[in-house]
């Protein structure tokens, strides 16, 4: 079964450890289990600290992966469990770049990887999709186990390259920060995104409590504008008092240069009377807090950025 997980922000977290505290305790149970010590449920549920009906649920689930059989009052290793338990997972793991977002990202699948034994490959695509199809024809023919990939579209759906490899293989693929329309997969694939709309309503709440009420937004073309402009208009319809100036679609940056969106940006702004700025993405709030300070404007003293 194919699932598309929305984490908001901060619920992250508690999932993460939920889920790492849920595979813990199993693997203390298959520990148990092999070490040949009691494996009853109630001694089980003693010893870890836990109920006999959550010993009960991981039982069935380990039982359902082939790890564990069960028997009336308890379970054992199954034939074959132990040698493939030892057996060390490879997953690759695919994003636009490991610097600004996905910076974080990264850091947090290293760490997940570490706490479940794992080797992770990762690579960046550089929003290249000749450099993505390479990278994911190597797969192909490496012994990876699972591949978290997001693919490297700046906006609309991913490549057809993309598309027709992801039906092509039989990895097991979770594709992560990008929502890809039904029946645009086939089959279709899982897939987990931050909740960005939220975000947006988070952010515009924060510099309103730290007192702005003219904010200026913009943001660059990307795959996550849709879903911050959404959260856009959530937020003027939540947010009492709320003044927005809003950019969606700047131009790329051109620092210095004809092109560039940031001075003209920064004039609009004035003329809104704006006090703080709400912007997407990460180098266009580096430039933009460059050209504040260039003319002498104090970030975060006089503007909120």
């Amino acid at each position: 079964m194919c699932e598309s997980v929305r984490i908001s922000y901060g619920d992250h977290v508690n999932r993460a450890v939920r889920d790492l505290t849920r595979h813990t305790r199993r693997e203390l149970l298959v520990e148990r289990l092999a070490a040949g010590q009691d494996n009853r449920v109630s001694a089980l549920a003693s010893e870890l600290g836990v109920s006999a009906m959550t010993i009960r649920r991981d039982l069935d689930d380990l039982q359902k992966a082939g790890v564990v059989e069960r028997h009336h009052g308890g379970a054992s290793l199954a034939a074959g469990a132990l040698r493939r338990r030892h057996r060390r997972y490879t997953l690759a793991f695919i994003a636009p770049m490991h610097v600004y977002y996905y910076g974080a990202v990264r850091r947090g699948a290293v760490a997940a990887a570490e706490q479940l034994g794992a080797r992770l490959i990762h690579a960046a695509s550089g929003y290249e999709e000749d450099r993505e199809q390479h990278y994911l024809d190597r797969i192909d023919r490496l012994d990876i186990d699972g591949l978290v990939v997001t693919p490297g579209q700046r906006s609309g759906e991913p490549s057809v390259e993309f598309r027709e490899w992801l039906s092509a293989t039989k990895l097991p693929v979770v594709i992560m920060e990008r929502t890809i329309a039904a029946g645009v997969l086939d089959p279709p694939r899982d897939s987990v995104s931050s909740d960005h709309a939220q975000g947006s309503v988070l952010a515009l709440r924060h510099l309103m409590d730290l007192g702005h009420r003219r904010i200026t937004f913009a943001a660059t073309t990307t795959a996550t504008t849709p879903a911050l402009t959404e959260g856009v208009r959530l937020a003027r319809r939540e947010l009492a008092g709320l003044e927005l100036d809003h950019h969606p679609g700047l131009s790329a940056l051109d620092p210095g240069g004809p092109g560039d969106p940031i001075p003209a940006l920064l004039d609009a702004a004035a003329g809104h009377r704006s006090t703080a700025f709400f912007v997407h993405s990460d180098q266009v709030g580096r430039a933009l807090v460059t050209e504040l300070v260039r003319r002498g404007i104090s970030v975060p003293g006089q503007v909120s950025v």
